[in-house]
């Protein structure tokens, strides 16, 4: 279902390779930037997850991506609370 829908068009174009982006590392170039933000602004991650479970063990990337979610002072993760953007109460919640 995520490939399919990373796949659809949207304003501004498909949104190719977001489903490597996804399954991947993020980019040293973002996550250099995410620290600058972090430094003056509170930073938070609305995301639309799967249960950890449902993709399978990847232990060297999921340590990656855990220092990564350390970055920002509030995570809301669609798996655990049951709503996906682009619903606006997951949008309240961070608020």
């Amino acid at each position: 279902m995520f490939a399919t829908e990373s796949r659809a068009p949207r304003r501004g174009g498909p949104r190719q390779g977001c489903v490597a982006a996804a399954l991947g590392r993020p980019a040293a170039r973002n996550v250099e930037a995410l620290k600058r933000v972090k430094a003056k602004f509170k930073t938070g991650c609305i995301t639309n997850n799967l249960p950890a479970n449902a993709i399978g063990s990847a232990s060297g990337r999921s340590l990656y991506i855990a220092e990564v979610m350390v970055l920002f002072d509030h995570v809301i993760e669609s798996a655990k609370i049951g709503l996906r953007k682009p619903d606006p109460r997951i949008y309240q919640m961070m608020v």
